[in-house]
């Protein structure tokens, strides 16, 4: 199976001085998304994103595989503690934070729900983003192949590099291949985060042509993304939300 062999492309808005990306595959009637940058920038210092999202819902993350449903009964409650939300309400944000980690958001267009995860290498490695799609399909009724998603810009093999303790752990759950871990010197490895997101997404039962990748490695690009691996773990980190809104 084939899974991001090509990079989609991706969309920059910019607006009043506030810059973010859309990716096409996910961008549909009925649906709001946004990967954050650096230029998303609001009155929370070191929290891109904060002033276009101050009223979503966020979850306090944990790097574990809790996937944190939002309804009539929790939506004014303190914050949640996960590394996922999903919703079927309208007009509502729901967003997570990353400066390397994974963000995916995911939007079913047929049953009207969404989600928004949050995945680095412990959360990839417990398949968040497989059992978010497994929790649409039980908690909506979402059909897997229906759905989309958008894989938005992560740190990539070409800076993530891991010792043996962390491939070992991914090949010894998923033996993903030389595409996703790909072997260095003295134990070390390049992990491709992104990829195999996307293979748990299509083994889930996601359709590959309806996963959406920008292509962007956050570590490669100083002047538009944070980076926790760069920056020696000073950086701020990125905001990226999704809604759902009026059907058209």
């Amino acid at each position: 199976m084939e899974i991001l062999t090509e990079m989609q492309p991706y969309q920059w808005v910019q607006n009043s001085g506030q810059g973010y990306i859309v990716l096409p595959r996910l961008s549909a009637p009925g649906v709001f998304h946004f990967f954050g940058t650096r230029l998303l920038s609001g009155p929370s210092r070191g929290q891109a994103g904060a002033g276009l999202t101050e009223s979503a819902i966020r979850v306090r993350q944990v790097h574990g595989d809790r996937i944190c449903p939002v309804n009539e009964e929790n939506v004014g409650r303190e914050v949640l503690e996960g590394d996922a939300i999903t919703t079927d309400r309208p007009h509502l944000l729901i967003a997570v934070s990353t400066a390397d980690c994974v963000p995916i958001l995911l939007f079913d267009p047929v049953h009207r729900a969404i989600s928004a995860i949050h995945a680095g290498w412990r959360g990839t490695v417990l398949n968040i983003a497989g059992k978010a799609v497994l929790e649409m399909t039980l908690r909506y009724g979402s059909e897997p192949g229906a759905i989309l998603a958008g894989i938005g810009p992560c740190i990539g093999p070409c800076c993530y590099e891991v010792g043996e303790e962390v491939w070992r752990e991914v090949e010894q759950k998923y033996a993903p291949g030389s595409e996703i871990v790909i072997h260095g010197k003295e134990g070390k490895a390049k992990l491709d985060l992104a990829r195999l997101n996307a293979l748990q997404l299509a083994g889930a039962g996601m359709d590959p042509d309806k996963i959406g990748f920008s292509g962007l490695c956050t570590a490669c690009l100083p002047g538009l993304f944070y980076s926790y691996r760069r920056d020696k773990k000073t950086s701020g980190g990125m905001t990226s939300g999704v809604m759902l809104t009026d059907e058209v």
